[in-house]
């Protein structure tokens, strides 16, 4: 197929004045590791380094199937990763019409080059609400996609967004592009999951509606953290080796632990003053054994798990998640309780409410985001001692460990000497929002106790006792007190009237769900 016979020119004037940022990135000739072909049905197809891009028989069929089988509707807001020769633009852009979004990223640009040259494009491109997204660089990339993500995607919810990826060409990415190849499937991640979860989120809001109207929040209790220092425990294998020494800082610095911890604390004779518990999940009900009886006081949203709002034995303290898809049609009625920005995972908001409540310092204890040694969990962990329970010859539990930990996509960090660190792509998501907290907050100081696992960008390490002595007071007054909050079931009426149900409505949908929901 020769590109003198091109399409070009027409393609650049159908885009208007948003081609000026593309022209100085398109090829004017067509590289040799680019193959194109002539499909069954007469339209192009092409293939890169031996990597077929579009069908060889029906590329338009194939690209209707994939926008059939994503799930987009219209007025959806879409991210596809993959122009390729524009088939599967032109199919996502007429499912999404004329009130939806669509955003198109094409990082070879000899693929996009091609595109140009090679179909009439019009269709797609002469669209004002579809975007097409190129770039030089990896840091260039980043900046743009993030100002298109943040301004055509600003306050979309999860169910009304989704992010496609034609796998055939996120596999011809060229090199030094591999940071924004992770943040897409990072995307599609936790974008998937927030639809899965939409679910047993409304169902925990609804059941634990009673706990969150009585409950004082975190606005009320938190300020007790101001100024002072405080450990934030998570769950990874670094925990091992810091655990002998947090008990001689209990009585000088409040202890937040996230759910997964607590356990483990607990069984160690160290009481935390905070559990984080934020996974709507009723899995989450394994981290609060019932021959434990965690100690301190339940942090905890208003989509929590509500088997672990309804089991935990100690007090109660609420927070609202700042545009969370359910939780957004009533966060005006609850924010006076305090509200958390961030979410994702129980260290995320546990850091953003300490730092949010004036936090001094704070210390990172088993936040390893990665897998040293291949390890996924702290060796005393309920899970892991499940584990050790089930292990023979055959499976050890450093086996079971790393079977875990290959699990999901594994990438790689940096640690604290420099050196690569295999992490998953959800942990990797994890670290990037704990170090964007980190920077937004210059008054605190921050370190990382005993840490083996991935470099937290403006937290300083700390590997001997000696030196957190020196930074914590000889002893912390870690008493609160809260009122009984006021008007709680004017409160809940006025939620209840909010998402229009009733006492009657609430129990049909609660049963409906339960009945759906694993023993």
């Amino acid at each position: 197929m020769n590109p003198a016979a091109s399409h070009f020119d027409a393609n650049l004037a159908a885009l208007g004045p948003r081609a000026r940022a593309l022209v100085p990135l398109l090829l004017a000739e067509l590289p040799p590791e680019l193959e194109t072909d002539e499909a069954r049905t007469g339209e192009p197809t092409i293939s890169y380094r031996g990597v077929l891009l579009h069908s060889r028989y029906d590329p338009r069929q194939e690209a209707r199937r994939f926008a059939e089988h994503s799930g987009v509707g219209a007025g959806d807001y879409v991210l596809l990763y993959g122009f390729g020769l524009g088939y599967h633009a032109e199919a996502v852009a007429e499912l999404v019409g004329d009130a939806g979004q669509l955003v198109v990223l094409e990082l070879n640009r000899a693929v996009l080059s091609a595109a140009f040259h090679l179909r009439d494009l019009g269709d797609v491109l002469h669209r004002p609400n579809v975007w097409l997204v190129t770039a030089g660089s990896e840091h260039e990339g980043a900046v743009v996609l993030h100002d298109y993500l943040s301004g055509v995607f600003a306050n979309v919810p999860p169910e009304r967004s989704r992010v496609l990826i034609h796998t055939p060409l996120l596999s011809v990415v060229p090199d030094g592009y591999e940071r924004i190849v992770n943040a897409l499937e990072v995307i599609q991640l936790e974008r998937s999951a927030a639809v899965v979860h939409r679910g047993n989120s409304m169902t925990n809001l609804l059941a634990n509606l009673d706990a969150v109207v009585a409950s004082p929040g975190v606005a009320e209790v938190l300020p007790a953290l101001a100024g002072r220092p405080a450990f934030l425990v998570s769950a990874g294998p670094s925990l091992d080796e810091a655990m002998p020494y947090l008990a001689e800082f209990q009585d000088r610095a409040w202890i937040i632990t996230v759910d997964t911890a607590c356990d483990t604390l607990c069984r160690a004779g160290i009481e935390p003053d905070f559990v984080v518990s934020v996974d709507p999940q009723p899995t989450s009900t394994e981290h609060f054994p019932l021959d434990a009886r965690p100690g301190g006081t339940l942090i905890f949203l208003p989509t929590t798990a509500r088997e672990v709002v309804a089991r935990f034995p100690g007090r109660k303290v609420v927070a609202a998640q700042t545009g969370h898809s359910i939780v957004s049609a009533v966060e005006d009625l609850i924010a006076a309780k305090g509200v958390t920005a961030s979410g994702g995972s129980a260290a995320c908001v546990a850091l953003d409410l300490a730092v949010r409540y004036g936090v001094s310092k704070l210390f990172f204890v088993g936040q390893d985001c990665a897998f040293p040694d291949w390890k996924v969990y702290s060796a005393n962990l309920a899970r892991n001692r499940g584990w050790l329970g089930e292990a023979d010859r055959f499976s050890s539990l450093e086996v079971r460990h790393r079977l875990v930990a290959m699990l999901a996509k594994i990438v790689h960090v940096t640690d604290r000497y420099g050196a690569p660190i295999p992490t998953h792509q959800s942990l990797y998501s994890y670290l990037r929002e704990l170090e964007r907290i980190v920077q937004a907050c210059p008054e605190c100081e921050f370190y990382n106790f005993f840490s083996r696992g991935a470099a937290i960008r403006g937290v300083r390490d700390v590997q001997l006792v000696e030196q957190v002595d020196e930074l914590v007071p000889t002893h912390l007054d870690k008493r609160w007190a809260a009122a009984p909050p006021a008007n709680a079931e004017r409160l809940k009426r006025a939620i209840l009237d909010r998402l229009g149900m009733d006492d009657a409505g609430v129990a049909a949908f609660s049963a409906a769900r339960n009945s759906q929901r694993p023993g």
